[in-house]
């Protein structure tokens, strides 16, 4: 399996709400309470479009990703280079496709991108509640730098498990 990356369309936006909320509702809900109308407008004003992309597997649709990379330029105050990192703001692998080692497959994908596009780490937030996703990062690596209220902070250095 070679998972394929394809930027979502701006006509193919309405497809990533329905996604977003069967994956994420109970633990955005047992949280916040759930309401549709602001998570679609978080999906749209919170995230640039340019950083959603869909997930292919052959010609399956599998699921989607949302990334930014960040640290891009130099500190003016400093002589180093701010660290760049990608940030994981989502992955989405569809329930039918799960087990599958799609999402292992997925996030050695983001990690092989970091490396190309110069980043050191890979940065992602998971809700406390979703012990599945956080066992799963954990497994890859990823370690958690900050505990909050509902979420854990991990972090990955992509030349380390290169």
């Amino acid at each position: 399996m070679l998972i394929r990356v394809e930027k979502v369309k701006e006509d193919e936006f309405e497809l990533i709400f329905p996604m977003v909320k069967n994956a994420l509702f109970p633990y955005v809900d047992a949280v916040y309470g759930w309401n549709d109308e602001f998570q679609q407008a978080r999906l749209r004003n919170d995230y640039e479009p340019a950083w959603y992309h869909w997930l292919y597997d052959g010609d399956d649709r599998v699921g989607m990703v949302c990334f930014k990379y960040l640290g891009s330029f130099l500190e003016p105050s400093s002589d180093s280079a701010l660290e760049r990192s990608l940030h994981l703001h989502l992955v989405i692998i569809l329930p039918e496709y799960q087990g599958r080692g799609l999402g292992a497959e997925v996030m050695n994908h983001l990690g092989q991108l970091a490396r190309q596009n110069t980043c050191n780490k890979i940065t992602l937030s998971c809700f406390i509640e979703n012990q599945r996703a956080v066992k799963f990062y954990q497994t890859l690596g990823y370690q958690i730098i900050l505990e909050e209220e509902h979420f854990f902070s991990f972090e990955l250095d992509v030349n380390a498990s290169a």
